[in-house]
Parts: structure tokens; sequence; C-alpha cells
């Protein structure tokens, strides 16, 4: 029961860091294009489903299911590194998105 409760937790709290970084892309950006949202929705979604199937696949697929998470981790890291601030996103905002994008890792390694 423990370990259910653990991974809803985790689940709900992946969820709200994801959504953090997808409202700062809409209404942190001066004038936030339709293409940048849906990138942005598109790869929190990558990297939501890459976790769940970390979650609960079998242990064998392990590896293979880490891997794929941190290559989400990684293209979400660009797009904030690169997109987020060429199209205008003050540098403390863009930090913020990094510091919700590190709660989300270190929240999956607990």
């Amino acid at each position: 029961m423990i370990k259910v409760f653990r991974r809803i937790t985790l689940i709900v709290n992946l969820k709200a860091n994801g959504r953090s970084i997808f409202l700062a892309v809409r209404d942190w950006l001066p004038d936030p294009s339709e293409e940048v949202l849906e990138r942005a929705k598109g790869m929190l979604g990558d990297l939501l489903e890459a976790c769940r199937h970390l979650l609960i696949r079998p242990h064998a697929e392990l590896e293979k299911n880490e891997e794929a998470v941190y290559a989400q981790f990684s293209r979400l890291s660009r797009f904030i590194r690169d997109d987020l601030r060429g199209n205008g996103l003050a540098s403390g905002e863009v930090s913020r998105c990094n510091q919700f994008l590190s709660k989300w890792r270190f929240r999956l390694r607990a």
C-alpha cells in the first residue's frame, strides 16, 4: 500500500511541476506562439509518459526506462535554456523554470 501511495504522490508532484513549467511558458513569455506552447505541452507530456513507464514497467526494463526519462529531462532543459530565453523570458524566470525542472528530477529520484 505504501508503494502505491508513494507512486501516486510522485505522479501528482510531477504533474504539478510540469504544469508550473507550462504556465510559465504560457504566462511569462511576452507573446508565446502556438508553436512554442504546443512544443512545451508535447515535451511535458513525453516526460510524464516516460516517468509513468519508469514506475509501472517491469524491473528488467529499468535501465532503458531511466535512459528515456533522462533524455526527456535533457530535451526539456534545452527548451528552457534555448527557446524560452531566446523568446524573451527574463533570466530570473528562466532560473525559476529550471528550479521546477530540478524539483521534478529530485522527486523522481527520492
